[in-house]
């Protein structure tokens, strides 16, 4: 599709779980400043960027509009929220109470996480604003396609769409999206095929692989969240919070090298998909602006509040920074936060927009805090800490 045919800004929100949310709030911040969330025409996102498409739907479907959002609004209903589920350990408890079945049952973790989840997104898709238009995406595993949950259809175009919102939770179209194998088995959608309109494939098995679909982590085909606008948009923003490719010596044994095979598939798939963007850029078919965590910023000076994510020993923490959905601390939550809007600043100045002034985000640590901070040390005691709060449930 050439330029001329594509309009609108497409903004995608890349997987990578918890530290991916957290990067995409700073990302959004900086353009809400800049006035370009009012011309967002579709926000795709994948697995952990889902989280934060949801709850800016329903902020969007809560004020009538966004134009009628003021800046409380959008603290008090976009970004504290977001900031309180991250700091949640959503993974512990659905792994743990489902250990002893979980793979002759895998259904039941995946339900476990939608349970939990429901607490925070307790809307349906038809509850997510018409414009603009919000798309969470998973795998089809069934067929091996991008399958999309948005309030006007449910599907991807090999099954055919659905078109029942209202009977679909937010919280399931988020799990859909970041159920990530091995530790969460695929969701099972049971419909019958009479219930999916359209659908490219039709082979003999249509019925017979139509009533019961597998999807998994959106993540896992497009993990940029590309495929509902890169063929029809003018503007294509990418937030991109995955890291850096690690480079591996060897080791690990035969898990370590399976490990290795699916990691460099993955990249690989990837390496296309941003090719292809830069491709769209430089053929002038689109204007695109990618922002990744994976970048690195401009050197700041010392006096600087920002010199934190200046130093390089932070920024390299950052980018191997885990990417499950265990809580994060309040230090971790805000270099990420800050490190999205200081590189969505950057990236877009380089992209020629026009640049009010930029705000000064605080990061009130210095760099051995800030290092220290980023150890991941949350992670390995998350499990002690449910252990801990089983115990004292249990005590009173």
């Amino acid at each position: 599709m050439q330029g001329g045919n594509r309009s609108g800004v497409g903004l995608c929100l890349s997987g990578g779980g918890f530290r991916a949310a957290a990067f995409h709030i700073g990302v959004i911040r900086r353009l809400r400043e800049l006035g370009m969330t009012s011309d967002i025409r579709t926000l795709s996102c994948v697995s952990g960027g889902a989280f934060v498409g949801a709850a800016f739907g329903s902020l969007i479907s809560k004020h009538a509009g966004r134009n009628a959002i003021g800046e409380r609004d959008w603290e008090s209903g976009f970004v504290e929220p977001l900031r309180d589920l991250l700091r949640r350990d959503c993974r512990t408890l659905p792994i743990a109470s489902t250990v002893p079945f979980n793979w002759i049952l895998p259904q039941a973790r995946v339900r476990a996480l939608a349970c939990v989840l429901h607490r925070h997104f307790p809307g349906t898709l038809a509850d997510l604003p018409r414009e603009p238009r919000i798309v969470m995406c998973a795998t089809n595993l069934t067929l091996g396609v991008n399958w999309e949950f948005s309030r006007d259809r449910i599907g991807d175009y090999r099954s055919g769409y659905l078109t029942d919102a209202e009977s679909w939770q937010q919280a399931d179209a988020i799990v859909a999206s970041a159920c990530f194998p091995p530790v969460f088995g695929p969701m099972r959608v049971d419909r019958h095929p009479s219930s999916y309109s359209g659908g490219k494939y039709q082979g003999g098995d249509r019925d017979q692989l139509l009533r019961r679909i597998h999807l998994s982590d959106g993540g896992l085909y497009d993990n940029l969240a590309l495929e509902p606008v890169w063929k029809t948009h003018r503007t294509i923003i990418v937030s991109d919070a995955g890291a850096p490719f690690p480079f591996w010596e060897g080791g690990g044994g035969v898990l370590g090298r399976m490990k290795r095979y699916a990691s460099v598939l993955s990249r690989q798939s990837q390496s296309v998909r941003k090719r292809l963007l830069f491709h769209l850029a430089a053929s002038g078919q689109a204007q695109v602006v990618y922002i990744p965590l994976a970048g690195v910023l401009g050197t700041f000076s010392p006096e600087s509040p920002h010199a934190v994510l200046g130093s390089r020993r932070v920024i390299a923490r950052l980018h191997r920074f885990r990417t499950d959905l265990d809580g994060l601390l309040p230090c971790e939550a805000s270099l990420l936060e800050a490190y999205g809007y200081l590189m969505a600043s950057e990236r877009l100045r380089v992209a020629s927009f026009t640049m009010p002034e930029q705000r000064t985000v605080s990061v009130p640590l210095v760099e051995e805090e800030a290092f220290r901070c980023l150890d991941g040390s949350s992670h390995r005691l998350s499990f002690r800490r449910f252990a801990k709060q089983l115990a004292e449930r249990g005590t009173k």
